[in-house]
């Protein structure tokens, strides 16, 4: 995750973090045939648009379904000095001076190639967004964005 409060510069601006993490929902990872699941509020990650299905298995989406399920309520312990956490914000005329983003746990794919990270971002009260990221591991070991997907705005 400090790698990606580094390097991920999509807003050239200080990062404003809130400090709780972005929970997961298990529906997000309901996977194209999986009729019992209901999708969740901006749909899943496993659908014909995202086109993870040609990158990640069934065994994949079970290992992150398994993620989620055992995450637990945390905040972020941030050691990164150009990250500010936030636990309240106060807005002016409906607004932030600036931009919170939260940031969900990464879901890691069982061979551990890619992670799949939800960013979001508010701004006032009828302000913001997001969308899901799906990182690729390089040789080096660092991670390279693949694609965005599944965004919201309001």
């Amino acid at each position: 995750m400090t790698w990606l409060f580094q390097s991920d510069t999509v807003l050239k601006a200080v990062r404003h973090v809130d400090n709780d993490i972005l929970k997961w929902h298990v529906n997000n990872v309901a996977y194209p045939d999986s009729s019992e699941i209901v999708p969740y509020e901006y749909g899943t990650i496993f659908n014909n648009r995202t086109g993870l299905t040609q990158l990640l298995s069934r065994k994949d989406a079970a290992y992150f379904a398994e993620q989620i399920n055992s995450q637990r309520r945390n905040k972020w312990n941030l050691k990164n000095k150009r990250i500010r956490l936030y636990d309240t914000v106060e807005l002016v005329n409906n607004r932030l001076e600036t931009i919170l983003f939260s940031y969900s746990l990464p879901l890691i794919s069982i061979n551990g190639k890619y992670a799949v990270i939800v960013e979001a971002f508010y701004c006032g009260l009828v302000c913001g967004g997001g969308y899901y990221n799906l990182y690729e591991r390089q040789e080096d070991n660092t991670w390279r964005k693949v694609k965005s997907f599944n965004e919201w705005a309001e």
